[in-house]
């Protein structure tokens, strides 16, 4: 459904956009997440055809529209800011799209009335957008979005402006009418849990360029840069000395303690610096009972949180170092008890600093 080569997009001397390829593939929704700045609202701005792009091309549905205006670009669009006109009822902000096609007025009634009811807003037709609450009213920026039945739709961080129980139930709402219809999406979030949970294939950007493209769950489990490991999930960030290479691992030595990995380390050598990443809740805690053994040692509690769910917890390990990890919320540990804890060789990646 998009192809974009070489996308590349300056501002003056600045490189928001540096030569990125993309493919988005019909029924697919794909996000492009990653922090401010990295370059993905950019990119969505250069799709839509509201900026110019500096070099490459972009394709939508097999068509060249690097050159092509906005209104004939064909794709839905849902804003950040809901962008409702506040002088219209809701029921003309829907129709405005098709009004601007110039489509029969019978047509654009029976439109608005099939995307409203998707939307689960067939009752407010009559009503201006200040009347609505935030929710509802980006309820209609989708309905808008869809009313003409677009092949693709752009989403702009829709969810940023909502609370976190909004949030969580716009996802559901946005998946679902992907799903219902069928269009491809491209969805632009700095929040890695909404592209966990809305996306077929998650685009991972920072300065500008790609890092790592795939499904949540492969990008989550097997980041190929230091950057992906450490924006998605909340990792610990472990400083070391890569001191061997094994057949199917490394060590690295941190502190006094040795950490055995059986992360692939092929272009780094030892001696050399590295870090290493390991996941939280790759962190197993249990009483303290002589930990030994490959990553197995004994650490102190340092730090408690109880988050509802969970409980997250700080540990100094003996040996120079300090992970964090999830407990269960009805475990109960003290500031300074003492556990064991163990690491599995294969949660540990190695990266170069």
């Amino acid at each position: 459904m998009v192809a974009l080569r070489g996308l590349t997009k300056r501002f003056g001397d600045a490189v928001a956009v540096d030569a990125i390829d993309l493919d988005v593939y019909a029924d697919e929704l794909v996000t492009l997440l990653g922090p401010s700045g990295c370059g993905k609202t950019t990119t969505l701005r250069c799709v839509t055809g509201s900026l110019e792009i500096d070099a490459g091309s972009i394709r939508i549905g097999g068509v060249d529209v690097t050159r092509v205006p906005t209104h004939r670009r064909q794709v839905g669009l849902v804003f950040q800011n809901f962008a409702l006109f506040p002088h219209m009822t809701v029921g003309e902000n829907v129709a405005f799209p098709l009004k601007v096609r110039r489509v029969p007025a019978k047509e654009i009634r029976d439109r608005v009335g099939e995307a409203l009811m998707l939307v689960r807003l067939g009752h407010v037709a009559d009503r201006y957008p200040r009347e609505l609450s935030g929710g509802q009213q980006q309820r209609v920026g989708l309905a808008r979005a869809i009313v003409y039945r677009p092949p693709l739709v752009l989403f702009d961080e829709p969810l940023s402006n909502l609370d976190a129980k909004l949030r969580r139930e716009m996802r559901y709402e946005i998946r679902r009418l992907r799903d219902e219809l069928g269009f491809a999406a491209i969805y632009v979030t700095h929040d890695q849990e909404e592209a966990l949970a809305l996306s077929d294939r998650i685009a991972v950007m920072n300065d500008g360029v790609i890092h790592q493209i795939g499904e949540p769950a492969e990008i989550y489990a097997n980041p190929r840069t230091l950057f992906v490991a450490e924006f998605l999930g909340n990792p610990n960030r472990i400083a070391g000395t890569l001191v061997a290479r094994r057949a199917a691992g490394a060590v690295v030595q941190v502190g006094t303690t040795e950490v055995e990995t059986r992360a692939p380390v092929d272009a780094i050598r030892p001696g050399e610096e590295v870090v290493l990443v390991i996941r939280p809740e790759a962190v197993a805690v249990a009483r303290s009972g002589g930990a030994s053994g490959a990553n197995r040692w004994e650490a102190r509690v340092v730090a408690l949180s109880f988050l509802g769910e969970r409980q997250e917890c700080r540990l100094a390990v003996d040996g120079g170092f300090v992970v964090h990890a999830y407990l269960p919320p009805t475990r109960r540990h003290a500031l300074g008890d003492v556990v064991a804890i163990e690491v599995p060789a294969g949660e540990c990646r190695v990266f170069r600093t």
